[in-house]
């Protein structure tokens, strides 16, 4: 089957077909502790159907036993199938390959010294006699099914010189390409929209049901429940390692999914408003970069100011140039104390002594340390405090680790276990609490809330609103549009590297947001019909 005829209309019936994929009684432990607890699921032929949880539910588990990366316990009724063929335990890549079962992950696995046509037809390039490779033709297909993909790409471009919205679209084609060289297959998609922008969603799962359509399984992992909702047949549940639901998706609603994930109903989602303070943290002016057109704005204290648009627009670059991470061509930044500093000399040493502090939205590639311990990630920018005369105070260095990990509600609490071990919510919990451990006087956040589940959002909200309560300022860049109405005061929408409007009170929902990031900027106005465009101190 080729990749085009794989993406094409297909019918929305098959007759009669084995499922793509029937778990039995799926069990894990580790050192005694079992973190998957019976659990079964099943996924028909041409169905996408979800998978959520909060984190450490066992979701993360389940799919690298399917992966083949653990083995499950070895227990009475415990089997996987697929369509319909029973898989030797544990199981083997090669094996699921062949039965055309493949996986886009959330770290996507992409060289980024490779190309795209490298990356994509590693394992299914065409090799001729002597072991040549016609990278003409190779390249030839990658276009075609890039284009079926809906991406605008050179093959021959590396991988690294590509946005992360346009990374997850190669791992996407990648995981189509190896589909379209089997008869039936399962992809199993591991949060594969946490980089990708409400445009690049759409398209996403535009190709996905088409995928489905033609007799594909679909499992989809992912904490967007409106994902969910909007783009699945049927859910499974778990929590605490163990099946808890499964169930129609068009019997549910955000409301009962909720519940069900968390055990309990969630209650007030967002923190209570507040009104900022008349005093200006910073003053920011003509800042300009890659992306970003001369752009001026302030920020108060207690003041939550939200960027956002289209990725690539400019917003998503705008914490980084003002922290110094990426390199601005031009700006000034004055700050309450009256010091008035270049942006283009700013670099984020200097950045973290006038008080500022950064969370990248990449959180395994830029904002921690995977292999190190929670205790180095979290206190790595606050270690100079623990040393006297030259020596680290390890025993004052955990205890105040440890009590920070329980204040922030970090499971588990052990100080030494690698970060690469915990949960993605987790996992921020710990970077939020180093840079709040700071006690900074305005916060850059890019995505903060990316890839964790409804629980841990809705966590990490309460500490912004609380540290804005405190007089923090904080810049919240994100393409979440239905949050920002309910955490920001304001809220700047960026298009073509410009700000285009400035929304508050009413004004600022989810819909104008959408429409300003999409309009041309001649058309886009303030917060009311024929308002002029405000970008300053909201009285």
């Amino acid at each position: 089957m080729t990749a085009e005829g794989l993406l094409a209309d297909g019918p929305e019936t098959f007759g009669p077909r084995p499922p793509a994929l029937v778990a039995s009684r799926i069990t894990k432990s580790f050192s005694g502790q079992t973190v998957l607890k019976g659990v079964d699921l099943d996924v028909q032929a041409g169905e996408v159907h979800g998978l959520v949880g909060e984190n450490g539910s066992g979701k993360s588990t389940f799919i690298k036993v399917l992966a083949g990366y653990h083995a499950p316990d070895d227990l009475p009724g415990t089997a996987i199938t697929v369509h319909g063929e029973s898989m030797s335990l544990p199981l083997d890549p090669d094996q699921q390959r062949r039965r055309g079962v493949v996986f886009v992950h959330q770290d996507l696995g992409l060289v980024e010294s490779a190309t795209v046509t490298e990356n994509i037809r590693l394992r299914t390039r065409r090799v001729r006699f002597g072991w040549r490779v016609s990278w003409r033709e190779e390249n030839r297909h990658v276009a075609a099914l890039l284009e079926q993909c809906g991406l605008r790409v050179e093959p021959t471009r590396l991988v690294g010189e590509l946005s992360q919205v346009q990374r997850a679209q190669v791992a996407i084609a990648r995981a189509v390409d190896q589909l379209a060289d089997a008869t039936r297959g399962l992809l199993v998609l591991d949060e594969p929209t946490a980089s990708l922008p409400r445009d690049g969603v759409e398209q996403l799962f535009a190709t996905v049901k088409r995928v489905a359509a033609n007799g594909v399984g679909v499992l989809l992992v992912t904490h967007r429940l409106e994902e969910l909702l909007e783009n699945t047949q049927r859910v499974t549940v778990l929590r605490n390692g163990g099946k808890v639901a499964c169930e129609a998706t068009e019997s549910l609603d955000e409301a009962r999914l909720t519940e069900l994930i968390l055990g309990q109903p969630l209650g007030e989602f967002y923190p209570p408003p507040h009104e900022p303070q008349e005093a200006v943290i910073a003053e920011f002016a003509d800042v300009q970069g890659r992306d970003v057109r001369p752009t001026s704005f302030t920020v108060r204290r207690g003041e939550v100011v939200g960027v956002t648009g289209l990725i690539g627009m400019g917003w998503d670059e705008l914490p980084y140039l003002l922290f110094g991470a990426k390199h601005a061509t031009g700006g000034t930044i004055r700050t309450a104390a009256g010091e008035q500093v270049r942006l283009q000399s700013l670099s984020p040493r200097r950045a973290m002594k006038m008080g500022f502090a950064l969370l990248p939205g990449d959180r395994l590639a830029e904002a921690s340390v995977q292999s190190a311990s929670v205790r180095e990630n979290l206190s790595i920018a606050t270690i100079g405090r623990y040393f006297t005369r030259g020596v680290v105070r390890r025993k004052l260095e955990r205890a105040r680790v440890k009590s920070l990990l329980h204040e922030y509600d970090v499971r588990p609490h052990g100080t030494e276990r690698a970060l690469s071990t915990l949960s993605g919510g987790n996992q921020q919990k710990v970077l939020i609490a180093k840079w709040f451990e700071t006690g900074p006087s305005l916060l850059l956040l890019h995505e903060p809330t990316q890839g964790v589940d409804v629980g841990a959002q809705s966590q990490i909200y309460q500490r912004i609103r609380d540290a804005a309560q405190k007089g923090l300022g904080v810049v919240l860049a994100s393409a979440e549009y239905e949050h920002l109405p309910h955490i920001c005061d304001r809220v700047l929408v960026f298009r073509e590297g410009k700000v285009v409007s400035e929304l508050s009170g009413q004004a600022m929902n989810r819909s104008r947001i959408a429409a300003d990031s999409l309009r041309p900027s001649t058309e886009v106005n303030g917060n009311g019909p024929g308002s002029s465009v405000r970008i300053g101190v909201k009285k």
